[in-house]
């Protein structure tokens, strides 16, 4: 114990001394508009006690949440940064206890990731990726975290690609800039860090914009929680449905369903204990490209839908995935799609899925299988 203590007050006593040097260089990061200047001792013994402070609220977080399950997050009026400090302490407490889940979608033809960390059904903490290029070279991330449902924050980070491990699939990038914004609970803003020009395209007018995006994805964040639960169960069943051994149908160059200038097909259609379609697997190739489909279904609607186009190899019967393999799965509930994915090239294959295919192949398919 005693040696934790020591290595504590060391750290703080650098932090003092930090903060003596900042108030010389940087006085402005200790005033806000309206407050006087302080002393040099003032403005350092503020910041140690901020430091201090914060060490006790983790402890006294610790404490609550082991006993409750949960800490208050009540939106107060912020007044001074103790109390912005105490409400971040407790955000980001509660945002390391709770998973998160992603959501990955294209908007304007670029990939964003969005990762939700939700605490009893409201939001603490959520965060976007773009990528502002096709090739993912620059992203801009903005990182919001919300007390009582409401945006607290948002932190803007530009960054551009570093370094790139084409055989490990891991990048650096390095952080051309960066901006913090902080709000009150009715919206207004309270305070933000220094403009950063490289920046000023993507926060102009206080990050008005943010703040609007904030309430949005605080918005759909349950529901995108249920859509990510229901896209698990979905996988789930369709495993199952995939292990099942018990009826099918299994055909090879059928001449009803083989596409002009194709040399063989293959279609599988197994059924569920009522005799219903549960899974239907289709391809077909030409002896150097294969197509494939695959539905699953529940109670004759499909839940999950996939096609894929893969080179084949010099016999014309292997699947050379090294060359040539997209792919394209649908999970769909009610007839929505919910989820989409690509293969890892991003690429869709030659007969992507589409609403009126979804809706119809099964059905022509699981016919052909019975006559």
């Amino acid at each position: 114990m005693m040696k934790i203590l020591k290595i504590f007050f060391a750290a703080l006593a650098i932090l003092v001394l930090f903060s003596q040097l900042a108030w010389h260089f940087r006085p402005e990061w200790f005033l806000k508009d309206g407050v006087r200047e302080e002393s040099v001792s003032a403005a350092s013994l503020k910041t140690a006690k901020a430091a201090f402070d914060a060490v006790i609220d983790h402890k006294n977080n610790e404490k609550e949440y082991q006993d409750t399950g949960t800490l208050p997050l009540d939106f107060p009026l912020l007044q001074e940064s103790g109390d912005y400090l105490a409400l971040t302490g407790k955000i980001d407490f509660l945002a390391d206890k709770e998973p998160f889940f992603r959501r990955t979608a294209k908007i304007g033809g670029l990939k964003v990731d969005t990762d939700y960390t939700l605490h009893n059904n409201r939001p603490v903490k959520i965060e976007t990726v773009r990528a502002l290029d096709s090739a993912g070279n620059r992203l801009l991330t903005t990182t919001y975290r919300y007390a009582g449902g409401k945006p607290l924050d948002a932190l803007v980070v530009l960054s551009e690609l570093e370094t790139a491990d084409p055989q490990s699939g891991v990048n650096t990038y390095r952080q051309l800039g960066s901006q913090l914004f902080i709000w009150q609970a009715d919206g207004t803003l309270w305070q933000q860090g220094e403009a950063s020009a490289v920046l000023s395209e993507y926060t102009e007018n206080h990050c008005a914009a943010c703040y609007r995006e904030a309430v949005e994805l605080s918005r759909r964040a349950v529901g995108e929680r249920q859509n990510k639960q229901y896209v698990r169960e979905a996988q789930q069943q369709s495993n199952t449905i995939a292990a099942n051994k018990g009826a099918y149908i299994q055909l090879n160059d059928v001449a009803a369903i083989m596409p002009k200038g194709m040399k063989h097909n293959s279609l599988v259609v197994g059924y569920d204990s009522s005799g219903l379609p549960e899974k239907i697997y289709y391809s077909y190739d030409d002896g150097q490209k294969r197509q494939s489909f695959e539905y699953y279904l529940k109670q004759g609607k499909v839940f999950k839908a996939g096609s894929s186009t893969v080179a084949l190899a010099a016999d014309g019967m292997t699947a050379d995935t090294s060359t040539d393999h997209r792919e394209h799965h649908w999970v769909l509930q009610d007839g929505k799609v919910i989820e989409e994915k690509r293969g890892f090239n991003d690429k869709l294959p030659d007969y992507p899925l589409s609403r009126e295919m979804v809706y119809n192949e099964p059905m022509r398919l699981a016919a052909a299988a019975k006559r």
